[in-house]
C-alpha cells in the first residue's frame, strides 16, 4: 500500500468513528449536485485523452458546458468528423522546392526551409481550448537545419549539424536553447549552450533529432548508416545545464522519451550477438551516466528484441509523451502516469530472397513501463515474450520519412494514410474509449455518426469502424513457427477509424506526403515541396 493510501484509509476509518449526526450534517452541507457534475467533468477529461481541459470563460462559467466540450470533442474523434477542412499556403520560406523542416506539437506548427534563417510558427486554434490562431517568426541566428521544440515551456531547441573540416574529423557541435516565442535566450536555463563532441566523416550528410519532455532534453547525431563513427545520444537538465546519460554506437539509429525517467534508443540488428534481431533498449535517467560511455559497457534497465529478420535497414522508435507539469517520482503509481503510445518502425528483410517490408509495431508505454518494472537489470525479453500479448503490429507501413516522424502520434492516438492515399486512418489505443464505443455506450458517438453526412458533404460515406487486434500477416512473416503455439489471441486492441479523404486532396501526388497529428488536429504536408498546409480542425 502506497503511503497516499494509507494516509486515505486512516483518514476514512476516523471519519467512520463519528457521531451518526456529525456525519449526517456533513452531508447536509455538500452540494450533491456540483460534486456529480465534478465527478463527471473529471471522468471526461480522462477519456478524452487530452491533458488540458478547457478553460473558464464568459461562454463556459458552468462546469457542465466544459464537459460538454470534452465529450463533443471525443464524439468528433472518434467519427473523425472534423468542423473545418482548410488548405493555406506555407510559410514563404527561402527555397519552396527544397525539403523543409516541419514541426507539430501542441497545435504550433513550425516550418524551416534549408539554409533558411527564420523559423515560421503558427498556432493552429482550438475550440477545446479557446484559443485563436496566432502567427509569429523566430530568428535562426546560429544557422540551423535541425531543431525541436516545446511551446507549454516556451522552449525552441536549435541543434547544428554543419562543419568545416576535411576527412576524418573531430566535431564538435553545439544545441541552443531559445524562447520559442521571442528568439531570445531562454530564461529559465542556467547554460544557453551545450556541445556534443563525436568523430565522423565530411562525405556523410549528417541527421540530428531532438526530443523534450519536461526538464529533459536528448539530442542524438547520426547520419543514417550502420558504420562509420560512434552515433552520441545525449541527455541533459536542460534547465540546470547538467549531463545526464552520454552513450555511443556505431548502430544507434533513434531514440524516444516514454517519460521523465526512461528513454528508449533503437539499435539496427548487426550489433546484436545472437542472431539478425534489431533491438530497443531502456535507458534509466534516475541513474545518471554523464560520462561518455560506450553502448556495450553502459548498463540498461533491459532491452526489447525485435521479431527476427534476415536484415533491418532502418529502425524508427517514436513516442509524444504529454507534459506532465511534475516528477514522474511524484506519482504514487505508474497506472496513474498519463498514457501513450510507443511506434516502432522497422524496414528489414524478412529472409535473404524477401523485397524490404516496412513492419509497425504499437505498444502503449504503460505496458513497457510495466516490463521495465519487472525486468531485472540488462534483462533481453525476446519478442514472443512482450510482443505478443503487448503490441499491435502492421505490416507495409509508410515510407521512412513518415515514419521518421514523432509527431505522427499524440497521447494514445496515431494517424496515417492508407496504402493507396484515398483514406485517412486514425489508431486509438485508449481502453476506456475503445470500451465505451464497443459496447455502444456512447450517445454522443452514435448522434455523431448519423449527422455526419450532412456536416460536411466533401466526405462520402460513413466512416469504418473495426476492432482490431494481431495482423496474422505480421505474424506468419515475422514468428518462429515454434512460437504458434503460444499465440493465442492478443490482449491489446485497437479502434481504427477510417474515412475518405476531402475531395480537395484527392489525386494529389501522395509519394512524399506527410501526416501529422495533435489533440485538435490533423495536419497534412509535403515537406518535399511546401506549398500548402491541409488542416482538420476537431
Amino acid at each position: 500500500m502506497t503511503q497516499i493510501n494509507r494516509i486515505v484509509a486512516l483518514q476514512t476509518g476516523l471519519f467512520d468513528k463519528l457521531p451518526a449526526e456529525i456525519i449526517f450534517d456533513i452531508f447536509m452541507a455538500m452540494d450533491i449536485r456540483t460534486l456529480d457534475l465534478s465527478r463527471s467533468h473529471k471522468i471526461e477529461l480522462a477519456i478524452s485523452g487530452v491533458g488540458q481541459a478547457p478553460p473558464r470563460t464568459s461562454k463556459t462559467r458552468e462546469l457542465s458546458k466544459r464537459t460538454d466540450i470534452l465529450r463533443n470533442h471525443r464524439a468528433a474523434w472518434r467519427s473523425l468528423v472534423w468542423h473545418e477542412f482548410r488548405t493555406v499556403a506555407a510559410a514563404p520560406i527561402r527555397f519552396p522546392h527544397s525539403f523543409s523542416e516541419v514541426s507539430l506539437r501542441e497545435n504550433v506548427l513550425a516550418q524551416k526551409g534549408t539554409s533558411d534563417p527564420t523559423i515560421y510558427l503558427t498556432r493552429i486554434p482550438s475550440r477545446r481550448l479557446a484559443t485563436t490562431e496566432e502567427s509569429w517568426t523566430v530568428r535562426d541566428d546560429v544557422g540551423c537545419d535541425y531543431f525541436t521544440m516545446d511551446p507549454s515551456q516556451d522552449l525552441l531547441v536549435l541543434m547544428e549539424t554543419s562543419n568545416n573540416s576535411a576527412g576524418y574529423y573531430a566535431a564538435e557541435l553545439a544545441v541552443h536553447l531559445r524562447s520559442l516565442t521571442t528568439g531570445a535566450v531562454h530564461p529559465l536555463a542556467r547554460d544557453n549552450v551545450f556541445h556534443v563532441s563525436f568523430h565522423a566523416l565530411t562525405s556523410r550528410q549528417l541527421r540530428c533529432e531532438g526530443q523534450i519532455v519536461d526538464d529533459h532534453l536528448g539530442v542524438l547525431y547520426s547520419d543514417d548508416r550502420d558504420t562509420g563513427f560512434e552515433k552520441p545520444v545525449v541527455v541533459w537538465n536542460w534547465k540546470t545545464g547538467d549531463k545526464i546519460l552520454e552513450i555511443v554506437s556505431d548502430r544507434f539509429f533513434s531514440f524516444s522519451f516514454i517519460d521523465e525517467i526512461h528513454i528508449l534508443v533503437a539499435l539496427s540488428d548487426s550489433f546484436m550477438e545472437d542472431g539478425a534481431c534489431a533491438s530497443v533498449s531502456v535507458y534509466d535517467l534516475t541513474n545518471p551516466a554523464s560520462s561518455r560511455t560506450h553502448v556495450t559497457k553502459a548498463p540498461n534497465r533491459c532491452t526489447f528484441l525485435l521479431p527476427e529478420s534476415d536484415w533491418v535497414d532502418s529502425i524508427y522508435v517514436r513516442c509524444s509523451p504529454s507534459s506532465l507539469g511534475q516528477s514522474v517520482l511524484a506519482y504514487s503509481s505508474s497506472e496513474d502516469l498519463p498514457d501513450s503510445v510507443v511506434t516502432i518502425c522497422a524496414y528489414c528483410h524478412a529472409d535473404t530472397h524477401s523485397i524490404e517490408t516496412a513492419v509497425k509495431i504499437f505498444v502503449p508505454a504503460s505496458r513497457l513501463r510495466d516490463r521495465i518494472a519487472a525486468a531485472t537489470p540488462g534483462q533481453r525479453l525476446a519478442w514472443h515474450e512482450w510482443g505478443l500479448t503487448d503490441a499491435h503490429v502492421e505490416v507495409d507501413a509508410g515510407p521512412y520519412f513518415a515514419e521518421a516522424r514523432s509527431d505522427s502520434v499524440a497521447g494514445m492516438r496515431a494517424v496515417d494514410l492508407s496504402a493507396d492515399f484515398t483514406q485517412l486512418c486514425v489508431y486509438d489505443f485508449e481502453p476506456s474509449r475503445i470500451s465505451r464505443y464497443f459496447h455502444r455506450t456512447d450517445p454522443e458517438v452514435l448522434k455523431c455518426s448519423k449527422d455526419h453526412a450532412a456536416r460536411d458533404a466533401t466526405l462520402v460515406g460513413l466512416p469504418s469502424i473495426e476492432l482490431l487486434d494481431w495482423n496474422a500477416r505480421a505474424l506468419k512473416m515475422f514468428v518462429p513457427a515454434s512460437d504458434w503455439n503460444e499465440l493465442g489471441s492478443a490482449s491489446l486492441s485497437v479502434l481504427k477509424t477510417s474515412i475518405e479523404l476531402p475531395e480537395q486532396l484527392r489525386g494529389l501526388d501522395f509519394d512524399i506526403w506527410n501526416t501529422l497529428i495533435t489533440d485538435d488536429a490533423i495536419v497534412i504536408l509535403n515537406p518535399a515541396d511546401l506549398d500548402l498546409i491541409h488542416i482538420l480542425r476537431f
